[in-house]
């Protein structure tokens, strides 16, 4: 008996959006203590979207910038030269336009004013064919706050490997 058309079969999985991630910025972590993340998009040229699919994008040293307007920018974030490019005069770490609505941008822009924070890159990642760059508000860490975080974990791992040690299966 053969099948008929307009039937729908129960077993197609639902689509989830796929996301590649392509860089992370582990010293954000390691340095600011982070709050507020929303995800934007970056004004990249084609040749910049085809070397970060091929994995060349670092934004450990990245920092994000405002001017008058609220315009969000992406400062040192470096993306290596497509290997296919003919721009001879290809700069790596331009500034970068930074995508998101103006409500959000002036949101960011006066928390971080008024509580004296910085807006830090997290992560970059390819979702749906587009580059998209998690941004943050971190407050700076002092010297002692990250030896307390150091001391904290390592407290964590020991206790959890003793725990484990008198577990009688």
């Amino acid at each position: 008996m053969a099948k008929s058309p307009n039937t729908k079969s129960k077993n197609k999985k639902a689509k989830t959006p796929t996301r590649k991630t392509v860089a992370k910025n582990k010293n954000a972590f390691r340095n600011y203590a982070i709050s507020d993340e929303l995800e934007a998009g970056v004004s990249l040229t084609g040749a910049e979207i085809k070397s970060v699919r091929e994995g060349g994008m670092t934004i450990s040293d990245a920092y994000i910038r405002y001017d008058d307007n609220n315009n969000l920018f992406l400062f040192n974030a470096n993306i290596r030269r497509y290997s296919q490019d003919t721009n001879e005069d290809y700069d790596p770490t331009r500034d970068r336009l930074i995508l998101v609505h103006k409500k959000q941008a002036d949101r960011l822009v006066t928390k971080a004013q008024k509580s004296s924070m910085t807006i830090v890159p997290v992560k970059a990642y390819i979702r749906k064919g587009k580059l998209k760059v998690e941004i943050a508000l971190g407050k700076g860490l002092k010297n002692y706050d990250k030896k307390e975080k150091i001391k904290n974990r390592d407290l964590d791992r020991q206790l959890h490997s003793e725990k484990r040690r008198f577990v009688v299966d």
